[in-house]
Protein backbone atom coordinates (compact mmCIF):
# COMPACT_ATOMS: atom_id res chain seq x y z
CA UNK A 1 0.00 0.00 0.00
CA UNK A 2 1.50 3.21 -1.36
CA UNK A 3 0.46 6.36 0.00
CA UNK A 4 0.40 9.56 -1.71
CA UNK A 5 1.82 12.74 -0.04
CA UNK A 6 -0.03 15.25 1.91
CA UNK A 7 2.89 17.29 2.87
CA UNK A 8 6.03 18.80 1.03
CA UNK A 9 9.17 20.38 2.43
CA UNK A 10 11.20 23.36 1.29
CA UNK A 11 14.03 25.49 2.71
CA UNK A 12 13.57 23.10 6.27
CA UNK A 13 10.00 24.16 6.43
CA UNK A 14 6.63 21.97 6.24
CA UNK A 15 4.28 22.72 3.71
CA UNK A 16 0.25 21.26 2.86
CA UNK A 17 0.43 20.52 -1.05
CA UNK A 18 -1.99 23.73 -0.79
CA UNK A 19 1.13 25.72 -0.35
CA UNK A 20 0.49 26.37 3.20
CA UNK A 21 2.85 26.25 6.36
CA UNK A 22 2.56 23.76 8.79
CA UNK A 23 4.28 25.18 12.16
CA UNK A 24 6.60 22.95 13.53
CA UNK A 25 6.78 22.51 17.53
CA UNK A 26 8.45 20.05 18.53
CA UNK A 27 7.71 21.18 21.93
CA UNK A 28 4.35 19.34 21.24
CA UNK A 29 4.36 15.60 22.01
CA UNK A 30 1.39 13.29 22.51
CA UNK A 31 1.15 9.61 23.10
CA UNK A 32 -1.53 6.66 22.98
CA UNK A 33 -2.93 7.02 26.26
CA UNK A 34 -3.26 11.29 26.04
CA UNK A 35 -4.42 12.05 22.33
CA UNK A 36 -5.18 15.59 22.59
CA UNK A 37 -5.05 16.13 18.43
CA UNK A 38 -6.06 19.91 16.79
CA UNK A 39 -7.43 19.50 13.12
CA UNK A 40 -4.62 20.56 11.00
CA UNK A 41 -2.00 20.21 13.92
CA UNK A 42 1.57 18.74 14.38
CA UNK A 43 2.60 16.07 17.18
CA UNK A 44 5.41 14.37 17.98
CA UNK A 45 5.07 11.14 18.94
CA UNK A 46 7.45 9.30 21.15
CA UNK A 47 8.52 6.09 19.58
CA UNK A 48 10.86 4.38 22.01
CA UNK A 49 13.32 1.59 20.99
CA UNK A 50 13.06 0.27 24.14
CA UNK A 51 9.17 -0.04 24.12
CA UNK A 52 9.58 -1.11 20.14
CA UNK A 53 11.86 -3.71 21.10
CA UNK A 54 15.58 -3.69 19.78
CA UNK A 55 15.51 -6.83 17.56
CA UNK A 56 13.90 -8.93 15.62
CA UNK A 57 12.76 -11.41 18.47
CA UNK A 58 11.88 -8.73 21.03
CA UNK A 59 9.61 -6.31 18.72
CA UNK A 60 6.93 -5.57 20.69
CA UNK A 61 3.76 -6.01 18.30
CA UNK A 62 1.34 -4.97 20.41
CA UNK A 63 2.52 -1.87 20.99
CA UNK A 64 2.83 -1.15 17.43
CA UNK A 65 -0.34 -2.43 17.14
CA UNK A 66 -1.65 0.16 19.43
CA UNK A 67 0.51 3.29 18.14
CA UNK A 68 -1.00 2.15 14.38
CA UNK A 69 -4.28 2.62 16.00
CA UNK A 70 -3.85 6.03 17.56
CA UNK A 71 -2.20 6.94 14.06
CA UNK A 72 -5.43 5.56 12.44
CA UNK A 73 -7.67 7.78 14.97
CA UNK A 74 -5.70 11.00 14.01
CA UNK A 75 -6.74 10.73 10.36
CA UNK A 76 -10.42 11.35 11.43
CA UNK A 77 -9.62 14.75 13.05
CA UNK A 78 -7.79 15.05 10.98
CA UNK A 79 -4.36 15.70 12.32
CA UNK A 80 -0.74 14.51 11.88
CA UNK A 81 2.22 12.92 13.56
CA UNK A 82 6.23 13.35 13.19
CA UNK A 83 7.25 10.03 14.74
CA UNK A 84 10.48 10.66 16.91
CA UNK A 85 12.94 8.02 17.57
CA UNK A 86 13.52 7.92 21.48
CA UNK A 87 16.32 5.54 23.39
CA UNK A 88 17.12 5.78 27.25
CA UNK A 89 20.76 4.39 26.38
CA UNK A 90 21.64 6.14 23.09
CA UNK A 91 22.91 3.48 20.83
CA UNK A 92 27.04 3.74 20.51
CA UNK A 93 28.35 1.20 18.37
CA UNK A 94 27.81 0.75 15.19
CA UNK A 95 26.01 -2.49 15.53
CA UNK A 96 23.83 -0.64 18.26
CA UNK A 97 22.84 1.86 15.54
CA UNK A 98 22.15 -0.56 13.40
CA UNK A 99 19.71 -2.40 15.23
CA UNK A 100 17.98 0.46 16.07
CA UNK A 101 17.57 1.63 12.49
CA UNK A 102 16.22 -1.66 11.94
CA UNK A 103 13.92 -1.38 14.94
CA UNK A 104 12.62 2.17 13.83
CA UNK A 105 12.24 0.68 10.25
CA UNK A 106 10.00 -2.05 11.65
CA UNK A 107 7.84 0.43 13.54
CA UNK A 108 7.44 2.31 10.02
CA UNK A 109 6.45 -1.13 8.25
CA UNK A 110 3.41 -1.61 11.15
CA UNK A 111 2.40 1.74 11.02
CA UNK A 112 2.66 2.23 7.35
CA UNK A 113 -0.90 2.78 6.49
CA UNK A 114 -1.53 5.44 8.55
CA UNK A 115 -2.24 8.84 6.56
CA UNK A 116 -1.53 11.03 9.56
CA UNK A 117 2.14 10.07 9.46
CA UNK A 118 4.17 12.74 7.63
CA UNK A 119 7.50 10.95 8.75
CA UNK A 120 10.47 10.40 10.98
CA UNK A 121 12.90 12.93 13.22
CA UNK A 122 16.21 12.21 12.63
CA UNK A 123 17.68 11.74 16.16
CA UNK A 124 21.09 13.23 16.49
CA UNK A 125 23.20 10.40 17.24
CA UNK A 126 22.41 8.32 13.75
CA UNK A 127 23.65 8.95 10.63
CA UNK A 128 21.24 11.24 8.63
CA UNK A 129 21.87 9.67 5.08
CA UNK A 130 21.88 6.41 6.07
CA UNK A 131 18.50 6.79 8.42
CA UNK A 132 16.80 8.24 5.41
CA UNK A 133 18.06 5.92 3.15
CA UNK A 134 17.03 2.66 4.81
CA UNK A 135 13.32 4.37 4.83
CA UNK A 136 12.78 6.38 1.74
CA UNK A 137 12.65 2.53 -0.51
CA UNK A 138 9.22 1.88 1.44
CA UNK A 139 8.36 5.06 2.44
CA UNK A 140 9.30 7.55 -0.11
CA UNK A 141 6.00 10.29 0.91
CA UNK A 142 7.82 10.41 4.41
CA UNK A 143 9.68 14.03 5.37
CA UNK A 144 12.27 14.22 7.69
CA UNK A 145 13.00 16.45 10.79
CA UNK A 146 15.99 17.66 12.47
CA UNK A 147 17.52 20.35 14.59
CA UNK A 148 20.87 19.12 13.83
CA UNK A 149 22.53 22.38 11.48
CA UNK A 150 24.75 19.95 9.48
CA UNK A 151 21.89 18.08 8.62
CA UNK A 152 19.68 21.36 7.63
CA UNK A 153 22.24 21.91 4.95
CA UNK A 154 19.85 19.74 3.31
CA UNK A 155 16.77 22.36 2.75
CA UNK A 156 14.26 18.86 2.10
CA UNK A 157 15.05 18.27 5.93
CA UNK A 158 12.51 20.29 8.28
CA UNK A 159 13.69 21.96 11.33
CA UNK A 160 12.56 21.04 14.71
Amino acid sequence: MKLEPLFRSADNRLYFLDGREMPVDAGKKSFPENVSCEKDSLVFVDMPWETVGKDEESYNEEFLARMRDFLKKMEDVPSYAVIFPTAESIPQSAAEKEAFVASMKHSARRIKGAKSVVGYAIPGYIDAETFVSEFSGKHSHYIYFSHEDSVLENPSIVRI
